[in-house]
Protein backbone atom coordinates (compact mmCIF):
# COMPACT_ATOMS: atom_id res chain seq x y z
CA UNK A 1 0.00 0.00 0.00
CA UNK A 2 1.51 3.39 -0.86
CA UNK A 3 2.19 5.85 2.01
CA UNK A 4 -0.34 8.97 2.58
CA UNK A 5 1.12 11.87 2.65
CA UNK A 6 -0.09 15.65 4.64
CA UNK A 7 -0.60 18.80 2.79
CA UNK A 8 2.64 19.68 3.63
CA UNK A 9 4.88 16.43 4.04
CA UNK A 10 8.78 16.43 3.84
CA UNK A 11 10.17 13.31 3.10
CA UNK A 12 13.75 12.14 2.34
CA UNK A 13 15.10 10.67 -1.29
CA UNK A 14 18.83 9.99 -1.75
CA UNK A 15 19.48 12.75 1.20
CA UNK A 16 17.35 15.28 -0.52
CA UNK A 17 14.34 16.77 1.15
CA UNK A 18 11.11 17.20 -1.16
CA UNK A 19 8.32 19.47 -0.33
CA UNK A 20 5.44 17.24 -1.19
CA UNK A 21 3.90 20.75 -1.10
CA UNK A 22 5.82 22.14 -3.59
CA UNK A 23 3.98 19.59 -6.54
CA UNK A 24 0.65 21.45 -5.81
CA UNK A 25 -2.29 19.51 -6.79
CA UNK A 26 -0.50 17.08 -9.00
CA UNK A 27 -0.36 14.59 -5.75
CA UNK A 28 -4.17 14.19 -6.16
CA UNK A 29 -3.56 13.45 -9.89
CA UNK A 30 -1.72 10.51 -8.51
CA UNK A 31 -4.73 9.14 -6.13
CA UNK A 32 -7.13 9.62 -9.34
CA UNK A 33 -4.73 7.23 -11.64
CA UNK A 34 -4.18 4.71 -9.02
CA UNK A 35 -7.92 3.83 -8.45
CA UNK A 36 -8.34 3.37 -12.76
CA UNK A 37 -9.18 0.17 -13.75
CA UNK A 38 -7.80 1.76 -17.61
CA UNK A 39 -4.70 2.60 -16.37
CA UNK A 40 -4.10 -0.24 -14.23
CA UNK A 41 -4.66 -2.20 -17.28
CA UNK A 42 -1.73 -0.09 -19.23
CA UNK A 43 0.53 -1.08 -16.11
CA UNK A 44 -0.27 -4.62 -16.15
CA UNK A 45 0.43 -4.40 -20.10
CA UNK A 46 3.43 -2.72 -19.68
CA UNK A 47 4.83 -5.57 -17.29
CA UNK A 48 3.53 -8.22 -19.63
CA UNK A 49 1.43 -9.31 -17.00
CA UNK A 50 -2.10 -8.91 -19.18
CA UNK A 51 -3.57 -12.67 -20.05
CA UNK A 52 -5.16 -11.39 -23.21
CA UNK A 53 -8.90 -12.53 -21.77
CA UNK A 54 -9.12 -8.48 -20.64
CA UNK A 55 -11.59 -6.36 -21.98
CA UNK A 56 -9.69 -3.32 -23.06
CA UNK A 57 -11.30 0.25 -23.51
CA UNK A 58 -11.73 1.06 -26.71
CA UNK A 59 -9.49 4.12 -26.75
CA UNK A 60 -7.17 2.14 -24.56
CA UNK A 61 -4.06 3.89 -27.19
CA UNK A 62 -4.62 7.25 -25.37
CA UNK A 63 -4.58 5.62 -21.79
CA UNK A 64 -1.13 3.86 -23.03
CA UNK A 65 0.18 7.12 -23.97
CA UNK A 66 -0.67 8.57 -20.60
CA UNK A 67 0.67 5.74 -18.70
CA UNK A 68 4.03 6.56 -20.95
CA UNK A 69 4.32 9.73 -19.32
CA UNK A 70 2.64 9.64 -15.92
CA UNK A 71 3.91 5.84 -15.16
CA UNK A 72 3.79 3.39 -12.64
CA UNK A 73 1.37 4.78 -9.58
CA UNK A 74 2.05 1.97 -7.13
CA UNK A 75 5.29 3.31 -6.59
CA UNK A 76 4.83 5.57 -3.55
CA UNK A 77 3.93 8.85 -4.01
CA UNK A 78 7.77 10.46 -3.31
CA UNK A 79 9.28 7.89 -6.02
CA UNK A 80 6.40 8.94 -8.58
CA UNK A 81 7.13 12.73 -8.31
CA UNK A 82 10.84 12.44 -8.79
CA UNK A 83 10.30 9.70 -12.03
CA UNK A 84 7.14 11.13 -13.43
CA UNK A 85 5.87 14.21 -12.32
CA UNK A 86 8.68 16.22 -12.53
CA UNK A 87 8.83 16.18 -16.27
CA UNK A 88 5.35 15.58 -16.96
CA UNK A 89 4.08 18.87 -14.89
CA UNK A 90 7.24 20.85 -15.53
CA UNK A 91 7.55 21.77 -12.33
CA UNK A 92 8.82 20.38 -9.45
CA UNK A 93 8.38 22.83 -6.46
CA UNK A 94 11.92 23.83 -6.27
CA UNK A 95 13.33 27.37 -7.46
CA UNK A 96 16.69 27.11 -9.67
CA UNK A 97 19.79 27.45 -7.80
CA UNK A 98 23.71 26.22 -8.12
CA UNK A 99 24.10 23.06 -7.45
CA UNK A 100 26.99 21.23 -5.90
CA UNK A 101 28.22 18.02 -8.15
CA UNK A 102 30.31 16.97 -5.34
CA UNK A 103 34.05 16.90 -4.76
CA UNK A 104 36.88 15.27 -7.55
CA UNK A 105 39.95 14.75 -5.28
CA UNK A 106 43.11 12.79 -6.79
CA UNK A 107 43.17 9.03 -6.11
CA UNK A 108 39.55 8.66 -5.93
CA UNK A 109 36.94 7.39 -7.68
CA UNK A 110 35.67 10.19 -10.58
CA UNK A 111 32.17 8.38 -10.82
CA UNK A 112 31.23 10.02 -7.08
CA UNK A 113 30.70 13.41 -9.47
CA UNK A 114 27.70 12.21 -11.36
CA UNK A 115 26.27 14.27 -13.71
CA UNK A 116 23.70 12.04 -14.17
CA UNK A 117 22.03 12.00 -11.05
CA UNK A 118 21.74 15.71 -11.14
CA UNK A 119 20.24 15.68 -14.74
CA UNK A 120 18.25 12.94 -13.43
CA UNK A 121 16.65 14.54 -10.23
CA UNK A 122 17.72 18.22 -9.59
CA UNK A 123 17.63 19.39 -13.26
CA UNK A 124 14.19 18.07 -13.88
CA UNK A 125 12.77 19.29 -10.74
CA UNK A 126 14.17 23.06 -11.11
CA UNK A 127 12.37 22.97 -14.35
CA UNK A 128 15.01 21.85 -16.90
CA UNK A 129 16.50 25.24 -17.52
CA UNK A 130 19.55 25.37 -19.58
CA UNK A 131 22.41 25.26 -17.28
CA UNK A 132 26.31 26.12 -17.33
CA UNK A 133 27.90 23.40 -16.31
CA UNK A 134 31.99 24.10 -14.87
CA UNK A 135 34.38 22.97 -12.89
CA UNK A 136 36.37 25.03 -10.00
CA UNK A 137 39.35 24.02 -9.16
CA UNK A 138 39.41 24.51 -4.67
CA UNK A 139 42.21 26.42 -3.78
CA UNK A 140 41.96 29.66 -5.55
CA UNK A 141 41.66 32.85 -4.43
CA UNK A 142 37.31 33.14 -4.13
CA UNK A 143 37.30 36.96 -6.26
CA UNK A 144 39.61 35.21 -9.08
CA UNK A 145 36.80 31.94 -9.16
CA UNK A 146 33.49 34.52 -8.97
CA UNK A 147 35.54 36.94 -12.33
CA UNK A 148 36.14 33.38 -13.86
CA UNK A 149 32.88 32.34 -13.77
CA UNK A 150 32.16 35.85 -14.90
CA UNK A 151 33.82 35.66 -17.81
CA UNK A 152 32.03 32.01 -18.71
CA UNK A 153 28.46 33.17 -18.16
CA UNK A 154 29.60 36.24 -20.64
CA UNK A 155 30.44 33.69 -23.21
CA UNK A 156 27.12 32.00 -23.29
CA UNK A 157 25.32 31.95 -26.46
CA UNK A 158 22.09 33.68 -26.86
CA UNK A 159 20.28 30.70 -27.78
CA UNK A 160 21.48 28.70 -24.98
CA UNK A 161 19.97 31.91 -22.48
CA UNK A 162 16.35 30.91 -23.13
CA UNK A 163 14.81 30.15 -19.33
CA UNK A 164 11.63 30.75 -20.28
CA UNK A 165 9.11 28.22 -18.42
CA UNK A 166 7.92 24.74 -20.17
CA UNK A 167 4.51 24.13 -21.00
CA UNK A 168 3.44 21.56 -19.09
CA UNK A 169 1.82 18.69 -20.83
CA UNK A 170 -0.06 17.80 -18.20
CA UNK A 171 -2.43 20.42 -15.92
CA UNK A 172 -4.41 20.35 -13.07
CA UNK A 173 -7.76 22.70 -12.49
CA UNK A 174 -6.71 25.65 -10.57
CA UNK A 175 -9.82 26.22 -8.56
CA UNK A 176 -9.27 24.67 -5.32
CA UNK A 177 -13.04 24.10 -5.18
CA UNK A 178 -12.90 21.95 -7.94
CA UNK A 179 -9.93 19.46 -6.65
CA UNK A 180 -11.63 19.87 -3.27
CA UNK A 181 -14.84 18.39 -5.00
CA UNK A 182 -12.50 15.82 -6.17
CA UNK A 183 -10.59 14.72 -3.72
CA UNK A 184 -14.20 14.09 -1.79
CA UNK A 185 -15.49 11.53 -4.58
CA UNK A 186 -12.29 10.00 -4.71
CA UNK A 187 -12.60 9.29 -0.98
CA UNK A 188 -16.17 8.04 -1.69
CA UNK A 189 -14.90 5.35 -3.69
CA UNK A 190 -12.08 4.32 -1.28
CA UNK A 191 -14.90 3.67 1.78
CA UNK A 192 -17.27 2.38 -0.78
CA UNK A 193 -14.49 -0.31 -1.76
CA UNK A 194 -13.96 -0.64 2.41
CA UNK A 195 -17.24 -0.93 3.33
CA UNK A 196 -19.23 -2.57 -0.49
CA UNK A 197 -22.29 -4.13 2.02
CA UNK A 198 -22.88 -0.65 3.78
CA UNK A 199 -26.07 1.14 2.56
CA UNK A 200 -25.54 3.85 0.13
CA UNK A 201 -26.30 6.34 2.54
CA UNK A 202 -23.92 4.56 5.24
CA UNK A 203 -20.96 5.25 2.83
CA UNK A 204 -22.39 9.43 2.42
CA UNK A 205 -22.13 9.54 6.31
CA UNK A 206 -18.52 8.19 6.58
CA UNK A 207 -17.55 10.25 3.71
CA UNK A 208 -19.04 13.44 5.36
CA UNK A 209 -20.66 14.30 1.34
CA UNK A 210 -23.45 16.84 3.84
CA UNK A 211 -22.86 18.33 6.40
CA UNK A 212 -26.91 18.95 6.37
CA UNK A 213 -27.43 15.18 6.37
CA UNK A 214 -24.98 14.53 8.90
CA UNK A 215 -26.09 16.74 10.94
CA UNK A 216 -29.52 15.04 10.49
CA UNK A 217 -28.93 11.24 10.85
CA UNK A 218 -26.59 12.09 14.39
CA UNK A 219 -27.21 8.53 15.67
CA UNK A 220 -27.16 10.58 19.06
CA UNK A 221 -30.06 12.77 18.30
CA UNK A 222 -31.92 10.86 16.28
CA UNK A 223 -34.60 12.70 13.69
CA UNK A 224 -38.48 11.97 13.65
CA UNK A 225 -38.87 8.35 12.27
CA UNK A 226 -40.89 10.48 9.32
CA UNK A 227 -38.23 12.67 8.42
CA UNK A 228 -35.53 9.83 8.74
CA UNK A 229 -36.46 8.46 5.51
CA UNK A 230 -36.43 11.16 3.80
CA UNK A 231 -32.96 11.96 4.80
CA UNK A 232 -31.39 9.21 4.24
CA UNK A 233 -33.05 8.59 1.01
CA UNK A 234 -31.49 11.95 -0.14
CA UNK A 235 -28.26 10.95 1.11
CA UNK A 236 -27.97 7.42 -0.68
CA UNK A 237 -28.55 9.84 -3.70
CA UNK A 238 -25.92 11.92 -3.31
CA UNK A 239 -23.52 9.50 -2.34
CA UNK A 240 -24.35 7.40 -5.66
CA UNK A 241 -23.68 10.75 -7.69
CA UNK A 242 -20.53 11.00 -6.02
CA UNK A 243 -19.62 7.14 -6.72
CA UNK A 244 -20.48 7.95 -10.00
CA UNK A 245 -18.30 11.72 -10.08
CA UNK A 246 -15.23 9.48 -8.76
CA UNK A 247 -15.13 6.98 -10.88
CA UNK A 248 -15.47 9.16 -14.04
CA UNK A 249 -12.53 11.20 -12.39
CA UNK A 250 -10.20 8.14 -12.54
CA UNK A 251 -11.05 7.56 -15.46
CA UNK A 252 -10.58 10.52 -17.07
CA UNK A 253 -7.31 10.63 -15.52
CA UNK A 254 -6.04 7.87 -17.09
CA UNK A 255 -7.11 9.36 -20.50
CA UNK A 256 -4.57 13.04 -19.18
CA UNK A 257 -7.89 14.81 -18.08
CA UNK A 258 -7.74 15.62 -14.32
CA UNK A 259 -9.69 16.67 -12.32
CA UNK A 260 -13.31 16.28 -14.38
CA UNK A 261 -16.34 14.10 -14.09
CA UNK A 262 -17.92 14.80 -16.98
CA UNK A 263 -18.67 10.88 -18.73
CA UNK A 264 -16.06 9.00 -20.20
CA UNK A 265 -17.02 7.19 -23.43
CA UNK A 266 -14.95 4.43 -23.17
CA UNK A 267 -14.97 4.25 -19.06
CA UNK A 268 -14.12 0.61 -17.86
CA UNK A 269 -16.83 -0.73 -14.95
CA UNK A 270 -15.43 0.15 -11.16
CA UNK A 271 -13.71 -2.28 -9.68
CA UNK A 272 -13.95 -1.97 -5.66
CA UNK A 273 -12.13 -5.09 -4.76
CA UNK A 274 -8.94 -3.72 -6.82
CA UNK A 275 -9.51 0.10 -5.24
CA UNK A 276 -9.62 -1.32 -1.61
CA UNK A 277 -6.22 -3.01 -2.71
CA UNK A 278 -4.82 0.15 -3.85
CA UNK A 279 -6.14 2.28 -0.29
Amino acid sequence: MAKRWTRNSVVERQGRRLNLAGIGRTRFFYDALRVSPSYELARLESVGLLSGRETLPADFDTVRAVYDDLGDVTLDLEEWVERFAFRAFSHGGKAPSVTSLGVMRYGADPASVSVEDFAASTWVAQGERSTLMAAIPLGMPKARILKQIADLLDQVQPTDRDTSPVVPKYKVESDRRIVTGARKYLRCLSIKATHVDEPLWKIGLRAKLSRTYSGMLDPQNPPPKHKEVDYKSSLKILTSRALLRGHMIAENAARGIFPSYAKCEHALPVDYEFIKERR
